[in-house]
């Protein structure tokens, strides 16, 4: 649950910075993450958590082997409009995604053209023909491929629901994307130095972990984990984290 919650901390932050650039950053952030609509979304991850994992089992069954993800991606972009997100589309590489819309109240701003993008990857680095049956071990799901990143694209779906469950709103468009060819395609340099940075970081985390940047910890004074320095490729100076686990 904590996890969850950190990453639709994560989310609704990033889409308020340029909002907020007239105050603090950590007083930004504790306003969004104390207000009674963010405590709304953060109950209702709890309750949607048994479709969270039926759809996180039924995307994982789906096979995906690089550039093969065409299955899985028709299956995804229905689930997108079943979460009710606008301007639901494939794109010619393969990609889908969809729209969650702005708070009206911002809308004719001058920052109109702002948008903030999530992606998950459809692929899975398995080769064709892997079984990907999903069996239960205890409480924990095994297959190749429910974690990474499967388990990001189910997480994106309850998260929109969570948003628009608690009328949370935000002041830029938020693009949601199940992005293809990561298995292939190792950096992001398309997208921006953030996301290699987040990648990167996430690629250090051991099993049931979250690594998170010091920078988004501070904000979210409630969250807890172990302080590291990480070394991490094309980064001259080590890169202060947390890591956390549960």
């Amino acid at each position: 649950m904590t996890r969850r919650r950190l990453v639709l901390a994560s989310c609704v932050i990033a889409s308020s910075i340029a909002a907020a650039r007239a105050q603090a950053p950590s007083s930004s952030a504790e306003a969004i993450v104390r207000s009674p609509a963010f405590a709304a979304a953060s109950d209702f991850l709890a309750r949607d958590y048994d479709r969270f994992v039926r759809e996180l089992i039924t995307l994982t069954e789906i096979p995906a082997p690089p550039f093969k993800e065409t299955a899985r991606a028709a299956a995804f972009l229905q689930m997108l409009r079943a979460a009710g997100l606008a301007d639901v589309e494939a794109d010619p590489e393969g990609n889908v995604m969809g729209v969650r819309r702005r708070s009206t109240s911002t809308q004719g701003a001058p920052s109109d053209t702002a948008m903030l993008a999530v992606l998950a990857h459809l692929d899975t680095v398995f080769p064709e023909g892997t079984e990907v049956r999903v069996r239960r071990d205890g409480t924990k799901l095994r297959a190749p491929g429910v974690g990474d990143d499967t388990r990001g694209l189910a997480l994106m779906l309850t998260l929109v629901r969570a948003m628009d469950a608690a009328h949370l709103q935000t002041p830029h468009d938020i693009l949601f994307v199940g992005n293809v060819g990561e298995g292939s395609v190792r950096d992001f340099t398309a997208i921006g130095d953030v996301v290699n940075v987040a990648s990167r970081l996430q690629s250090e985390a051991r099993g049931g972990e979250i690594v998170a940047s010091a920078r988004l910890v501070e904000h979210l004074p409630e969250i807890e984990g172990e302080r590291v320095e990480l070394s991490l490729r094309n980064r001259t100076e080590p890169v202060v984290a947390y890591r956390i686990s549960r």
